[in-house]
């Protein structure tokens, strides 16, 4: 026997509209897989696999700061190779100079004229910066570590340490009197101890002597910074000074070869020290580079694990939104119709 259903047009447009919002909705995620590459719900899909993923992005996102950390202190390196090199090369020509400086009529004008050119160009090179830090500056990295010496407390250092030692200045016209080994005696003590420490610190540098250090792995640091009171520059700048204040005097032959030669041995040092924290940072340069290309590989890895474990398959993610397309645009046809359904149209 047959038994009369119930046939309900709200129902059937309900059921129409739920499988038409659960489309919308299967096709937003879709299209969302589609732009970013990635699956819609990570967390659903891995399940208990989530929790890897996570240690992977952590992972990833260490190493992504390392690397960066460690490509600023590379380019930090760089630029303290080139002063460096840049103070030698200058240290050099005023050593040139100066061997011809006692032979020529000129020589002591000359070479008095490259000394204050030279004192410049240090003070420019050991206030390289990178990044607005000096890197010369040790962890007072706001402040260029050395500054003109003319008005300055070096220059003022200078001159009570020459008064006392002589009764005089500089530029007066007794310091011919001055003898080779009186003035080998000043340069050796009193002068030179204006560039040793605390006197070094007080009269012509505000770097610190700590500089920073850079973390390159989990457990290993290194120091690729130089501070400008360092050994090599000390030598280097009692050099210049030597030959820019003290050769402006009338000094007699035999004194100005004592200050020459004193010069030059100062020069000599300074370059040899500066050579040696050259190899240093070349060290921890190298050290980077290494450093560096293993994190490479590392976050290669990590990026291709985690790629595929959360990537999506572009051309199924298309297939499947042109097929929820279609099923839409059937489904709003469908409930179109229902939505002119009446009782007349089931009577009929």
């Amino acid at each position: 026997m047959l038994r009369p259903e119930t046939i309900s047009t709200l129902s059937l447009r309900t059921t129409s509209l739920d499988q038409l919002q659960r489309g919308q909705t299967a096709l937003a995620r879709a299209q969302a897989e589609q732009t970013s590459g990635r699956l819609y719900d990570v967390g659903l899909a891995l399940a208990s696999g989530v929790a890897r993923n996570l240690d992977w992005h952590g992972e990833l996102a260490r190493i992504e700061a390392l690397a960066t950390r460690n490509e600023l202190a590379a380019v930090q390196a760089g630029v303290a190779q080139d002063a460096m090199e840049g103070i030698r090369k200058l240290t050099q020509s005023l050593m040139t100079t100066l061997a011809g400086s006692g032979n020529a009529a000129t020589g002591r004008a000359v070479a008095q004229g490259q000394a204050e050119a030279a004192w410049g160009s240090l003070v420019e090179l050991l206030g390289a910066s990178q990044n607005g830090q000096h890197i010369f500056a040790g962890i007072n990295s706001a402040e260029a570590p050395l500054s003109a010496y003319a008005g300055g407390t070096g220059e003022a250092a200078v001159a009570a340490s020459f008064q006392a030692a002589f009764g005089m200045t500089q530029t007066d016209a007794a310091t011919g009197t001055i003898t080779g080994s009186q003035l080998d005696s000043y340069l050796g003590g009193a002068f030179a101890s204006l560039f040793d420490h605390p006197s070094w610190q007080a009269n012509w540098s505000t770097a610190s002597d700590d500089t920073q250090t850079v973390r390159v792995g989990d457990r290993q640091q290194i120091s690729i910074a130089v501070s400008a009171n360092a050994e090599g520059f000390r030598a280097v700048a009692e050099g210049i000074a030597m030959v820019m204040d003290l050769g402006r005097g009338p000094l007699n032959d035999a004194a100005f070869k004592t200050l020459t030669s004193r010069a030059m041995a100062r020069l000599t040092q300074g370059m040899d020290a500066i050579t040696a924290e050259q190899a240093r940072v070349g060290l921890a340069q190298q050290t980077l580079s290494e450093t560096g290309d293993r994190l490479l590989v590392r976050r290669d890895y990590l990026t291709r694990a985690i790629t595929n474990s959360e990537g999506v398959d572009q051309t199924e993610v298309a297939v499947r939104i042109n097929t929820l397309m279609t099923q839409l645009e059937a489904g709003y046809a469908v409930t179109s119709r229902l939505s002119r359904l009446s009782l007349l149209n089931y009577l009929d």
